[in-house]
């Protein structure tokens, strides 16, 4: 029979909607029902009807800062927003080759990362747009072997670490806080490493 005797209907099947086939409907936002048969103008089949199920488009997850590691450092990034039947769930890929990776990742380069909110319904699977990209620098270490930590001349880079460093300890080496106010981003340390914080209540702060 040909196609342009195939007639669709409402849900109700008493609304002509479109004569012929395929038929095509766009920008559904819910579930709809459809009935359909063949009509020749003469005889008219039964009614099959049609159901059409739509999946929500999830929402484009938020992601955290651009962050910076070491060399030999994991992290797990972290995004809000991807909620679905299994609570709040993101897929993370690389941005250079859209390949998806699991957390934490260890990269020894500068690299570019994105997430994407994945809607899983009937097995079938809807992926949002995806979120901006999240750096992941690779930051200097600052390192020491023994000595005061005021002592700049101790330090590999000849200065007392920032607030936006990353220090190293190495293994079996110890360093001593004698005054209040030493700071570093983050404070790593090798095998049998120590800090001291000395006398007088001095204070090491790991800035976040």
């Amino acid at each position: 029979m040909s196609s342009s005797k195939i007639k669709w209907y409402d849900a109700i099947g008493t609304t002509l909607l479109f004569t012929g086939s395929p038929f095509n409907v766009l920008n559904l936002t819910t579930n709809i029902a459809y009935k359909v048969r063949c009509d020749d103008g003469i005889c008219a089949s039964n009614f099959v009807e049609v159901s059409v199920s739509v999946n929500p488009i999830p929402p484009i997850p938020n992601v955290q800062n651009n962050t910076t590691i070491v060399v030999g450092e994991n992290i797990s990034l972290t995004s809000t927003g991807c909620l679905n039947s299994i609570g709040n769930y993101a897929q993370w890929y690389k941005s250079v080759d859209n390949s998806l990776v699991t957390m934490p990742v260890s990269p020894t380069v500068i690299t570019n990362y994105f997430a994407k909110c994945i809607e899983t319904t009937n097995s079938v699977a809807c992926s949002s747009a995806k979120s901006s990209d999240v750096e992941v620098n690779i930051g200097d270490i600052i390192s020491i072997i023994t000595g005061d930590w005021e002592n700049g001349s101790i330090w590999n880079l000849g200065r007392v670490p920032f607030s936006t460093d990353f220090v190293l300890i190495g293994g079996n080496h110890t360093v001593t806080v004698t005054t209040d106010g030493a700071t570093a981003k983050k404070v790593l340390y090798r095998s049998n490493a120590k800090i001291n914080l000395g006398n007088n209540a001095a204070k090491l702060k790991v800035v976040n």
